[in-house]
């Protein structure tokens, strides 16, 4: 199977949560992991990312740290994600104290934009 093949096999029919502020990455993000087969919900605030979580289901929820409402660790911190949703924060300019706190609450994962 061919490399879109495979991915699009990984992704298809997954309901993602992509909270991200930046306009221009949130489109891109979404369209794609939407190339990828996923059905994509995004939203730019944590407002909006509680009100998803409450009526949704998301196989995995895709959060930038730095929000202007907030830090995404909220979300983290009050258990408003599922712990069978594969969650993995991005941020520009976080470090390791947030990389460890996003860990040590249930993060799969940690990225460092630009990626």
């Amino acid at each position: 199977m061919d490399t879109d093949g495979e991915l699009k096999a990984n992704f298809a029919g997954q309901e993602i949560l992509l909270l991200e502020d930046d306009a221009l990455l949130g489109k891109r993000l979404t369209a794609s992991l939407e190339f990828m087969g996923a059905e994509v919900t995004a939203v730019a605030t944590l407002a909006d990312a509680r009100s998803a979580l409450e009526g949704l289901h998301f196989d995995f929820a895709l959060l930038d740290l730095n929000l202007p409402d907030g830090l995404s660790l909220e979300l983290l911190r009050e258990r408003a994600i599922p712990e069978n949703v594969v969650t993995i924060l991005m941020t520009a300019d976080g470090g390791v104290r947030s990389a460890v706190e996003a860990m040590r609450l249930g993060a799969a994962d940690y990225l460092s934009k630009p990626f």
